[in-house]
């Protein structure tokens, strides 16, 4: 379970990630997916693993995904970045990364992923300006 927080505080997760792939010239695609639960990990695990993403989203408190599509060209290493908000009730919190091919008939590659870091970071709650009567 993670830390509760003040009542005065909020909680994000910032996620980075790099990809690249091993060969150029195909249209490659990077994903990276954070989502809270409020439910312990072993019920997540199988949810996350099969292709039930519409269930896995109505179960999610907050869910980001950011991706990238590349034309095959791109030299170099790739990063994606996604920041997720923590609500209070999350008991999990699961990372996904993916990397592969645009077109499932292509020739396969390897395809890497390195420099991934995650941090969490506590936030003061935005105060509301008082109003006047």
């Amino acid at each position: 379970d993670l830390p509760r927080v003040q009542a005065d505080e909020m909680r994000q997760l910032e996620v980075f990630s790099s990809f690249h792939a091993d060969e150029r010239g195909l249209p490659e695609r990077y994903t990276l997916r954070v989502a809270t639960f409020a439910e312990a990990p072993r019920s997540i695990r199988s949810l996350w693993a099969g292709p039930a993403w519409p269930e896995m989203r109505d179960r999610a408190l907050t869910l980001k995904k950011s991706g990238l599509s590349t034309d095959g060209e791109e030299i170099g290493w790739q990063t994606l970045s996604a920041v997720v908000e923590i609500p209070d009730e999350t008991r999990c919190v699961v990372i996904s990364l993916a990397a592969g091919r645009l077109d499932a008939a292509a020739p396969k590659s390897a395809h890497y992923v390195d420099d991934v870091q995650a941090n969490m970071v506590l936030r003061p709650q935005p105060t509301r300006p008082k109003r006047k009567r």
